[in-house]
């Protein structure tokens, strides 16, 4: 048997310690490294600016339809909506999930303040302002802001002046930086239209501006027949502002065609052809 040095020994030593200490190392790199990476990928992740359509959400469109037409009873419209967000509350991501979730809340608010309900429209708006600012305060997105912003415009529908003159701005803004991010946001685009079509112009609005806004939305071909017909009525009317006549009655022909029925459209007509 042979034997080795004592110094020798204490070399051989020292040179397992190191390889076992060096293959630890690698061992522990390659299998912390793809966490790291992921978690840091993971942090960094991004909301589409326009999240896809998820199931439930033809429900939602149905509902909107609803809304500009006389083919309902007093409650389809709700039911659609709660079946809408039934659906939506399945989505895994947490934050998807919100958003959609405030959708269906908007979608309740315009549909109380329709009714004249203002107190239900307030508690439906304040339930999805707090859903999409939870969002917004993690990563901001187009349609984020953009709902943010129409939720606000249903509280001043809701509340009245005095919740206008302390949220208007941050409706305004909330609406132009969702055009900003997104300029292709048909939605946004309607909103931002709807602020400068209503708001006095002192406080911004701009019907010329509008128009164009408007206009260009519908030069992108809006698949939603409910974001046509809301372009179309909007332009008819404000046509009808500024005195162009045969624009607006070309533009409420063509959203006549799309909803017939329309209450808020015959109004508007009524205006035109008086």
């Amino acid at each position: 048997m042979q034997y080795l040095p004592s110094s020798m020994k204490r070399q051989s030593w020292s040179l397992r310690v190191c390889r076992n200490f060096w293959s630890v190392l690698v061992v522990g790199v390659v299998l912390i490294l793809p966490l790291t990476v992921a978690a840091a990928f993971s942090s960094k992740r991004t909301i589409p600016e326009e999240p896809y359509p998820p199931a439930g959400y033809d429900l939602l469109e149905d509902a909107t339809r609803l809304m500009f037409t006389r083919e309902h009873t007093q409650d389809e419209i709700f039911r659609l909506i709660d079946e809408a967000e039934r659906r939506f509350s399945e989505i895994p991501d947490e934050d998807i999930r919100t958003y959609w979730i405030a959708r269906t809340d908007l979608a309740r608010a315009r549909r109380y303040n329709q009714l004249k309900d203002k107190k239900s429209a307030a508690k439906a708006t304040a339930r999805g302002l707090a859903q999409i600012q939870g969002v917004l305060e993690k990563e901001q997105f187009s349609e984020g802001l953009r709902v943010l912003a129409d939720l606000h415009a249903q509280m001043m529908a809701a509340k009245g002046l005095f919740y206008m003159i302390r949220n208007g701005n941050e409706a305004r803004d909330a609406a132009i930086a969702a055009l900003e991010r997104e300029p292709r946001n048909i939605k946004a685009q309607i909103t931002v239209a709807g602020f400068l079509l209503n708001a006095p112009p002192m406080a911004g609005g701009d019907t010329e501006q509008g128009i164009l806004v408007l206009e260009r939305a519908l030069a992108q071909e809006p698949a939603s027949a409910n974001d046509r017909f809301l372009i179309l009525g909007w332009l008819a009317q404000a046509s009808h502002t500024l005195d162009d006549m045969d624009a607006a009655e070309q533009y409420f022909a063509e959203a006549l065609s799309i909803y017939p029925d329309s209450d808020w459209l015959a109004e508007i007509g009524d205006e035109i052809l008086e």
